[in-house]
């Protein structure tokens, strides 16, 4: 059985803020749990990214997030995903015969490691950083760099979880 609690007993002028919809039987679980329930990367299957390096690629979709047992299926910072091109800078004749093509075309499916994210993350001095939007940089089957530049800013945890390289080239670390 449902009750409503709330500071206004006549529903038709209440708003949401006054009026909450409570339980009157004790739930099986603790509220606590519900509390602890935090996702901690927010890139999942289907989420867009932002490609910031040279590669040729401009945006990536997710497809899979790889040894990631921490985070139930959520990817963050530093997390290996893979990923299909789904929009990729135009390949004009001229490119074509120079030595540096573009490494990528659309619908191309690679590696790429999550460089920045949307989603707050809290750091172990209390800061909490948020990016602007989701970013990544695509890797070969070696797990080296694909492109050899980036071109945005990267979050300061990929050192931790050993991207040292992507840290040293980028223009701007957080």
């Amino acid at each position: 059985m449902r009750t409503l609690v709330g500071t206004n007993m006549n529903l038709q002028g209440a708003s949401l803020s006054s009026v909450s919809v409570g339980s009157t039987h004790k739930s099986t679980r603790p509220t606590r749990h519900y509390s602890r329930r935090v996702r901690i990367g927010m890139i999942g299957l289907k989420s867009t990214l932002n490609c910031i390096d040279n590669s040729g690629a401009l945006v990536v979709e997710c497809v899979n997030i790889l040894k990631n047992k921490v985070t139930n299926g959520w990817g963050s910072v530093g997390d290996e995903i893979v990923c299909v091109v789904k929009r990729a800078r135009p390949v004009s004749a001229a490119t074509q015969a120079s030595v540096n093509a573009v490494k990528v075309r659309r619908g191309d499916v690679r590696r790429a490691v999550i460089v920045r994210t949307r989603k707050n993350v809290r750091r172990p001095d209390g800061s909490v950083i948020r990016f602007d939007d989701n970013a990544a940089v695509l890797l070969n089957n070696k797990r080296e760099m694909l492109g050899t530049r980036i071109g945005g800013l990267v979050s300061a945890d990929l050192r931790m979880k050993g991207w040292g390289k992507i840290v040293s080239l980028a223009p701007k670390v957080v």
